[in-house]
């Protein structure tokens, strides 16, 4: 007999409630937060070590980025212009681009890029909430943090908050200006997030997001990207989410 542990969102009965409405779900990863944290890049368009992770693999990463001299805007960062990020098994580096100074906001987890993982579907159809209060669940502080009282971002996990949960992790080779199509099976938009690796034939990783030279989409069966590059093919990771983009 199999055993396990799950814990739904505030609102939702355990028993019924989709996939996506867990909050913890023992027969599935969350994504996990191995590293987060800020660094202010140099006018230098030398590559720069943003943080060492040691990891011994590429992980999954995610960097937002502020412009310091052009209003102050904060934004996913997207392959091209300045912001040249990638991660080997070691580091997560900035490659220096046009030698702009920028603030980039990093999170990397602990999920590899270069793992091919599915996990089954029970229950994809959302269900309607019981109207249960928020005065039960379960509530874990980051160290030196009061459980009681503490604000959101300072609990390492709550039963009252989503937590991002892995469906699928699909790696292969990707030609060059070609589609890729990758079934993901959930029969609704879900999140999820494209990695290459020899874009500069370096063994590092860059994230991919819809640009002049790429794009990555989904619709409620299926993932598509491309990547245009000079090499002929690249290795890709794809990262895949139980959370709908839209329900």
């Amino acid at each position: 007999m199999a055993y396990g542990a799950r814990v739904s969102r505030a609102g939702f009965k355990a028993s019924t409630c989709a996939d996506f409405e867990s909050a913890f779900d023992s027969r599935y990863p969350n994504l996990k937060i191995a590293f987060q944290g800020k660094f202010t890049t140099t006018s230098s368009s030398s590559s720069q070590t943003i943080v060492t992770h040691s990891l011994g693999y590429a992980p999954v990463f995610i960097v937002y980025v502020k412009r310091l001299f052009s209003g102050g805007e904060v934004t996913l960062a997207t392959t091209g212009y300045s912001q040249f990020l990638r991660i080997n098994t070691t580091n997560l580096i900035y490659d220096g681009g046009l030698g702009e100074v920028l603030e980039l906001y990093y999170y990397i987890f602990h999920q590899r890029i270069d793992q091919n993982i599915t996990y089954n579907t029970v229950s994809n159809t959302a269900t309607t909430p019981s109207g249960s209060s928020n005065d039960y669940g379960i509530r874990v502080s980051k160290s030196g943090f009061d459980v009681k009282t503490t604000a959101a971002k300072n609990l390492a996990w709550s039963s009252e908050y989503p937590s991002p949960i892995i469906q699928k992790m699909d790696t292969g080779t990707l030609t060059s200006a070609v589609e890729k199509v990758v079934s993901h099976g959930l029969n609704y938009y879900p999140q999820c997030f494209l990695y290459v690796r020899n874009v500069f034939s370096d063994s590092r990783w860059q994230g991919v997001f819809d640009a002049s030279d790429s794009y990555l989409n989904t619709t409620t069966s299926q993932v598509k990207f491309y990547f245009t590059g000079v090499s002929a093919t690249y290795d890709y990771g794809l990262l895949v989410l139980k959370d709908p983009i839209k329900v």
